[in-house]
């Protein structure tokens, strides 16, 4: 309840206090409470529109920045008690106690707030709220966790997994809600391992597991919680603790070796086509003229020839991809992927007279004739391309499901 506070007698105040004003008023200032009035202002306003909450946090931004504003220190002396009952009367009412939590946390906020004022204002019984609060606390803990159990005895594992972590979030180590929620997580995430790439372009230094190497390491860093990629290296050894032989029989039977492994989805993939092209050129030639005027008071055509050159490398990536579910024990969805990768070059020389060019022809002209990329660069940047295509649309696949 409030309590009246006399002269010089101060708030209760609560751990951290100062901290939480000072964040608390600097925001309503970058907010736009300008000055004093424009705070007040903002505050009436708030009041008519039935914000109380707002009213209140407007006048104290008011207050903080001109103490003695009697205006606004009378008209929060009224809200005060109109907000601590409005605040307990919604805890009373709500059936779940989380909301009940966050009323009683607006309370020692606003109290915390308050604190921060010069003068006598109405202020609340800390430790009645404190204590109200730790008991809707331990039953919010209480009502996740055995919603919890609830959830994974019907199979709502990924529910289940964020039941328990409200109920540590609420009371750290509460029963076993640990446990509990390591293994709710461990059934609800689901495990994809992409399986090495066959390589049909008869290229043998193009490894299959360049591509899968990266496309898995990406779509790691982009999966959301509860998504888990293996990589090549796991899925080698879970194969070989299991004495299921090399990577390449999970082919033959993927299904059951995937409910072996504990995978849910495995992605096989070929790259069908490497295309590397030798350097092209490509020359343009182009007659330019331009009138050149004389001091004088004549003028005259000035002529001259452009050639433009260009030498370009492209490689073109083409691969496919299937994502198998060990669970169904089906084809989910087959996809082709395709990078095409160009680098060029571009000069250009003249004849004539240097007058008749365009600016565009004198910047070219005035580049050195060169070579694009290596083969090798551009092989590199389309397994990327391919690798990254991959890796996102598998993430967002099973982002779906």
């Amino acid at each position: 309840m409030f309590v009246k506070v006399g002269g010089e007698e101060k708030m209760v105040r609560i751990a951290s206090s100062f901290l939480a004003v000072v964040l608390f008023l600097s925001t309503l200032f970058l907010s736009g409470c300008a000055d004093h009035k424009n705070a007040y202002k903002d505050a009436e306003d708030c009041y008519r529109a039935g914000d109380l909450d707002g009213a209140i946090k407007n006048c104290i931004a008011a207050l903080y920045i001109k103490p003695d504003y009697k205006e606004a220190s009378l008209f929060l002396k009224e809200m005060l008690p109109k907000a601590y009952e409005m605040h307990m009367n919604r805890a009373k009412s709500y059936t779940d106690w989380d909301s009940v939590i966050a009323e009683y946390d607006i309370l020692l906020r606003l109290s915390e707030s308050i604190s921060s004022l010069k003068g006598s204002y109405p202020t609340i019984d800390i430790q009645e709220i404190t204590e109200k609060r730790k008991y809707a606390v331990q039953k919010s803990a209480e009502a996740h966790y055995n919603k919890g159990i609830l959830l994974m005895e019907k199979g709502g594992h990924k529910e289940a997994v964020q039941e328990f972590k409200k109920c540590q979030h609420f009371v750290p180590g509460y029963k076993d809600a640990e446990l509990l929620y390591t293994k709710s997580r461990e059934l609800a995430t689901t495990r994809i391992a992409i399986v090495p790439f066959e390589n049909m372009t008869g290229k043998i230094w193009l490894e299959g597991t360049v591509l899968t190497d990266q496309a898995t390491k990406i779509a790691s860093n982009l999966a959301p919680d509860l998504i888990e990629f293996i990589t090549g290296n796991h899925l080698a050894q879970l194969m070989e603790e299991r004495g299921l032989g090399s990577i390449e029989n999970i082919k033959s039977n993927p299904g059951k070796i995937g409910k072996l492994l504990g995978i849910h989805a495995f992605i096989f993939g070929k790259i069908d086509s490497l295309i590397v092209d030798s350097p092209s050129r490509t020359d343009k030639i182009y007659n330019r003229e331009a009138v050149v005027s004389r001091k004088e008071g004549y003028s005259y055509k000035v002529t001259g020839e452009c050639t433009q050159y260009t030498l370009k490398r492209e490689v073109i990536l083409v691969a496919e991809f299937q994502i198998f579910s060990a669970v169904s024990d089906s084809i989910l969805k087959s996809d082709t992927l395709k990078a095409n990768v160009v680098s060029k070059v571009d000069w250009a020389r003249y004849g004539g007279d240097e007058r008749a060019l365009t600016y565009e022809d004198k910047y070219f002209c005035a580049q050195k004739e060169g070579t694009p990329e290596p083969e090798e660069v551009l092989v590199d940047r389309a397994v990327k391309q391919v690798s990254n295509e991959l890796a996102t649309g598998l993430v967002n696949f099973f982002k779906m499901r």
